[in-house]
């Protein structure tokens, strides 16, 4: 009788990435799967914290930004690492305290920022308008829309 050897495909040095999208992680060393994801976790964190970027700069392989609020050393750099996709956050020296922290209106919720937090429940309540979703949107987000 032929014996069987258990098979383990992963590849030890591929990273396993776990994300939350609503509860980003942004703290100095932190993974995501890729840019993109990234993008959206760092514009997520942007609105849930009520604060803007200035000085911003995306490419494929990095992303480098500032907070808006003039004399703020708030600061963030992530880039790509060896793997070709996943990101990391490499500079972010300073905990984000300062007075930009409580907006409530913020150019940070973009259109497709807002249709990417409400595409579920459009799903689910097809006869509600968009009075319902901009309420909905500015209660569940602390946030004022224009």
């Amino acid at each position: 009788m032929p014996l069987e050897a258990e098979v383990n495909d992963a590849d030890p040095q591929e990273f396993n990435v776990i994300h939350d999208p609503e509860h980003p992680n942004i703290v100095k060393g932190a993974l995501f799967p890729n840019i993109v994801t990234f993008r959206k976790a760092i514009r997520h964190f942007a609105v849930r914290r009520g604060f803007e970027f200035r000085d911003l700069k995306t490419y494929p392989t990095r992303f480098i930004a500032k907070c808006a609020h003039q004399g703020c050393p708030w600061r963030i750099h992530a880039s790509i690492v060896w793997d070709k996709k996943t990101v990391e956050i490499k500079v972010l020296p300073t905990e984000h305290n300062c007075p930009t922290t409580k907006l409530r209106e913020s150019k940070m919720a973009t259109q497709g920022w807002v249709a990417d937090k409400l595409s579920e429940w459009v799903k689910h309540n097809p006869s509600k308008g968009a009075k319902d979703a901009k309420e909905k949107v500015e209660q569940d987000y602390g946030i004022k829309l224009k």
